[in-house]
């Protein structure tokens, strides 16, 4: 087939705008992340558990994070 130049390989798809999935999940692992992190350094509310709080917290900042690069580079593409 590809010597008969019937072959044609399929086109990636492109990339579509960012899900907004990734905003309202990330905003409230972040949310509830940063109010554990919070209530244990000012309340000392469970101070041996401070680990999964912060865990918590970065995994909905990188959450943002991936929002937000992917919405500008949607932004970029599209220009």
């Amino acid at each position: 087939m590809i010597e008969k130049g019937l072959y044609k390989p399929e086109k990636p798809k492109p990339l579509g705008p960012p899900d907004w999935r990734f905003l309202i999940s990330g905003s409230i692992v972040a949310g509830i992340g940063s109010a554990l992190v919070v209530s244990t350094f000012v309340f000392g509310i469970g101070k041996a558990t401070g680990i999964p709080r912060l865990i918590l917290l970065f995994i909905g900042i990188a959450l943002l994070v991936i929002y937000f690069v992917a919405k500008k580079k949607a932004i970029l593409s599209k220009s």
